[in-house]
């Protein structure tokens, strides 16, 4: 079950305060990164264990569809779950021009942060895809040199290769990016 995407402070023993509009909540890049990593599991073929009474819950649906090994298919159900979350991304999280220009160096780091790993399983998804093809290709299956669906997969692929690159040269660009400090 997902935490309730709230600040601690509007928290009581008694009830959940709703916050006002012009507060972001703290914990709703932390969810979005849990989305995230729950697809990047079954992308690696390693099924998220949830159990969870709420019929709307993101992870018990994202269970129901990932689990298990599946016979090729081009993972576009989880292409499909990461595009869900991608745009349920609150827009104070999101990597965007706007939240890019911010002074705040928490909101930028984690927009980048979020953004490349959503792009990383991504990646994995278009690798995925495009090796499912290869190989299908090269089994003799097929006799063309490469399918256009190979191609698109590929090119998928080195897109969100690049989003990654770019992302983390922004944040190195702007000092973010510090391993070792003296």
């Amino acid at each position: 079950m997902e935490p309730t995407p709230v600040n601690d402070n509007y928290i009581t023993c008694k009830a959940i305060i709703t916050p006002p509009p012009s507060i972001e909540c703290r914990l709703s890049a932390f969810l979005v990164s849990l989305r995230i990593m729950v697809v990047l599991e079954s992308v690696l073929d390693v099924p998220p264990a949830c159990e969870s009474d709420q019929s709307d819950s993101f992870l018990l649906r994202a269970t129901n569809l990932l689990h298990g090994m599946q016979k090729f298919r081009p993972m576009r159900e989880k292409e499909a779950l990461l595009d869900e979350i991608h745009q349920k991304i609150p827009a104070y999280w999101a990597h965007s021009p706007e939240t890019l220009a911010s002074e705040n160096k928490i909101q930028i780091t984690q927009a980048e942060r979020l953004h490349c790993t959503e792009q990383f399983v991504r990646l994995l998804i278009h690798r995925h895809r495009f090796s499912e093809y290869f190989a299908e290709r090269t089994s003799g299956v097929c006799d063309e040199e490469q399918t256009d669906a190979e191609k698109e997969a590929l090119i998928a692929a080195y897109e969100a290769a690049l989003q990654v690159v770019f992302a983390h040269t922004n944040i190195a660009q702007q000092g973010l990016m510090t391993y070792c400090e003296r």
